[in-house]
């Protein structure tokens, strides 16, 4: 366990995923001794700078996230959780909460259900302690048009729009 050098990245970063999916029983079954923590601790690292070179926020994100502060919300964009190694979308400050926005990618297209390493994200973040809004694109893209393409007089029904649709959202988890 101690000659995680010779990992390559990519295995750093599955090592990661495996030991977040399965700390409890680890640390239960008293698996996790100094080597072990160092190689967690190492893949660990790989994970979370990977995650902090590939975030890049998408219109989107980026509208949810103004959306937020228009509602009066403090909030942090692409941030990378400490336990996780995840760089969520939206924290929001002062809370135990985060939003994920979550496009097409992040799908199985025909039938809307996450992809694998979406689910795992989701499963990883709810077991760290946070209350998760996932805004999937077809929602959004449900609300009127974008507020560009809609005359003057109709932009400020797509910003109620979608006010009232981030509130439904965070009160679904009792923000």
């Amino acid at each position: 366990a101690g000659s995680f050098a010779a990992f390559e990245p990519l295995h750093r970063r599955q090592v990661h995923h495996f030991a977040l999916q399965f700390r409890p029983l680890l640390a239960a079954e008293g698996l996790m001794d100094p080597p072990r923590q160092r190689l967690a601790l190492a893949c660990s690292q790989e994970f979370q700078a990977r995650s902090a070179d590939h975030a890049s926020p998408s219109a989107l994100q980026e509208a949810v996230a103004e959306t937020l502060r228009r509602m009066g919300l403090e909030l942090l964009t692409d941030w990378v959780e400490p336990e996780t190694g995840y760089s969520l979308d939206i924290k929001l400050l002062h809370s135990n909460t985060v939003v994920e926005v979550d496009g097409p990618s992040h799908f199985v297209l025909s039938a809307r259900a996450p992809l694998g390493p979406t689910a795992a994200k989701r499963r990883h973040i709810a077991a760290a302690g946070y209350a998760l809004v996932v805004v999937p694109y077809w929602e959004w893209d449900a609300l009127p048009l974008r507020a560009a393409q809609l005359p003057e007089h109709r932009a400020p029904a797509l910003l109620r729009a979608r006010e009232q649709y981030m509130l439904q959202k965070l009160a679904e988890v009792g923000e």
